[in-house]
């Protein structure tokens, strides 16, 4: 898997937060988990590079997570401010974009799933997200059935669905990337 890219995420988060409603912390990584999964069963890559933990709650980019509760030692505070409510019954994590969307960085694909994913999800919760996230024979159900808070593979999302790239050209896609990896690594 590829790295991360911080500027794509930063900008795929911007983008959920100012499309979708209520889209705080937990919303965000749903979001961001579907966007990923859905492009990687369609090319063979995601979007972000980010790297998923079957957790309880569902699938969480372990990284991104920890760095949105302590966001004053990240490189996401230079992008986002950040403020934690204290309700009653619940806390609400508030992320709020310093800066607006630049579509320049993404593709057709990527830039119609952002829409496709946004205007699907605006108004749902978190809660219902994460039932989303949890649906029987996901990614996410595979990995937390067998290994909890082990790593999901991207492969998992692959089905015989006609719109999904075979297992086959994710597997020739990474042999050529390493290959070329290899040759100017030398």
């Amino acid at each position: 898997m590829e790295k991360v890219n911080l500027m794509k995420l930063v900008y795929v988060m911007t983008y959920f937060i100012k499309n979708t409603n209520n889209c705080f912390k937990t919303k965000l990584i749903k979001l961001l988990y579907l966007l990923d999964f859905e492009h990687y069963r369609l090319t063979g890559k995601s979007v972000t590079g980010l790297q998923y933990r079957a957790l309880d709650k569902g699938p969480v980019p372990r990284n991104l997570f920890e760095k949105l509760d302590e966001p004053y030692d990240s490189e996401l505070e230079k992008y986002f401010t950040f403020k934690k409510t204290n309700y009653l019954i619940f806390v609400t994590n508030e992320i709020s974009p310093k800066q607006d969307f630049n579509a320049e960085l993404f593709t057709k694909r990527e830039l119609n799933l952002l829409s496709d994913l946004s205007n699907k999800f605006k108004n749902t919760s978190a809660k219902d997200l994460i039932e989303i996230t949890h649906e029987s024979n996901s990614p996410w159900e595979k990995v937390y059935n067998s290994n909890p808070y082990g790593e999901i593979d991207y492969r998992l999302v692959l089905d015989n669905r006609p719109d999904s790239i075979s297992k086959e050209e994710v597997e020739e896609k990474e042999f050529n990337l390493k290959i070329v990896n290899d040759l100017f690594n030398k």
